[in-house]
């Protein structure tokens, strides 16, 4: 994951676009968590730094939660769970 801070939410969504990523956090202050391959970060963060980004920095996280990239793994955990019995808790 990558996080941006001092451009538009516009200019975000347009890097993102390019570079097939997605927002997964926004913050205050024009501050963006981003998600994607290593390879479109690396490329939207280069990129984002030509636009004056006011920060870029890599952030330590491997999977990109909170972002459509998720979509398809998050619908097939819930079918491997339909498998299972849930007992509540404490008992």
């Amino acid at each position: 994951m990558l996080f941006v801070r001092g451009l538009s939410r516009d200019a975000v969504d347009r890097l993102c676009a390019r570079h097939d990523a997605a927002i997964a956090i926004v913050e205050p202050g024009d501050a963006f968590i981003l998600g994607g391959s290593r390879a479109g970060l690396d490329a939207l963060a280069s990129e984002a730094k030509a636009m004056d980004a006011k920060r870029i920095v890599d952030v330590q996280v491997e999977v990109a939660s909170h972002t459509k990239r998720l979509a398809g793994a998050s619908t097939e955990f819930r079918e491997i769970l339909k498998q299972f019995a849930v007992k509540p808790y404490g008992c």
